[in-house]
């Protein structure tokens, strides 16, 4: 069986930190022009990668 673990806050504050411009960047997707599109995926994809991989290692550690 295994034991129930707790979560890293500082890897979960860290986590909520990169949301904000993950939000941004889809914000700019969704409803910027074409101009500011390109760079909104690349914020999306960068920090949306970084909120998963640092959420779910608050989770697992």
């Amino acid at each position: 069986m295994t034991e129930s673990r707790g979560v890293s806050w500082p890897l979960l504050l860290l986590a909520l930190m990169c949301a904000t411009p993950a939000v941004v960047g889809g914000l700019w997707v969704a409803g910027g022009d074409e101009d500011y599109q390109g760079i909104g995926f690349a914020v999306l994809g960068f920090f949306g990668a970084g909120v998963f991989v640092l959420g779910l290692k608050a989770f697992r550690s």
